[in-house]
């Protein structure tokens, strides 16, 4: 039976981009393995705002003042991007020293607004309903199916009512990950619960379908599906998502 779901705005690929690390190597698994993953096959954060990532900050800034989290910072992109606009930021990523560069130059009331973390999920620990929104960018191709559930049940506790979850994710579209579509979607056709797990040739790779129904589950609804390619390597698509807590 095809699954159903309720209708979300979707919008088309975004295909500016430009080409950069390839990526290559087997992925180590784990959050914390982050580093070395985005070192050795350059799946790391943006060397700019991707479109998912720029509505996190626009939403951060329209409530100026309030804290958000950027779940695996990295460089501190998304985290920069939130602090100019009048957030305060919880940064998180298993290696800090990718941030440090960007906080020496910040001013001493910019960092003031900076809570950095060393964090891995799904064991991350965030208080309840004190977040006006959430960045995970390009995080759950680390995480095994049970762990991003575990994360998505996290966040939406953390997350207070009037708050936004924004995710993106790596997947199989795109010339990159060809071979393996059509092993995906016999896995989707014999209805596998989650039909890009990860193996010692690719990391986790998911579709807003698989996404959609985990975020259903943990109690959001579907705002905005986006889709655009890696800026440095478009053979790459990645999907993003705004979610919202469903209230009951």
């Amino acid at each position: 039976m095809p699954l159903s779901f309720p209708a979300t705005r979707r919008v088309q690929p975004d295909r500016h981009g430009s080409a950069g690390l390839q990526p290559s190597g087997n992925p180590p698994s784990g959050f914390a393995a982050c580093t070395g993953l985005a070192a050795c096959t350059g799946l790391g954060m943006s060397p700019r705002l991707d479109p998912l990532t720029h509505r996190f900050a626009m939403w951060a800034g329209r409530r100026y003042g309030t804290t958000c989290a950027d779940i695996g910072c990295g460089a501190g992109i998304a985290t920069a991007a939130a602090l100019v606009r009048g957030a305060r930021v919880i940064a998180v990523d298993p290696d800090t020293t990718q941030i440090q560069p960007l906080l020496a130059q910040l001013s001493v009331q910019d960092y003031a607004r900076v809570d950095l973390r060393t964090g891995a999920l799904p064991a991350l620990k965030l208080a309840p309903s004190s977040l006006t929104s959430i960045h995970v960018a390009r995080v759950f191709h680390l995480l095994d199916g049970p762990d991003i559930r575990e994360c998505l049940r996290r966040f939406a506790d953390a997350l207070r009512k009037d708050g936004k979850l924004f995710i993106s994710v790596l997947t199989p579209e795109g010339d990159y990950w060809s071979k393996f579509r059509q092993d995906y979607e016999r896995r989707c056709a014999f209805n596998e619960t989650w039909p890009g797990a990860a193996d010692s040739r690719r990391p986790h790779l998911l579709d807003e379908h698989v996404l959609e129904r985990e975020l259903t589950l943990a109690g959001f609804g579907v705002e905005e599906f986006l889709s655009f390619p890696l800026a440095w390597d478009p053979s790459q698509i990645c999907c993003g998502v705004v979610a919202i807590p469903q209230i009951c």
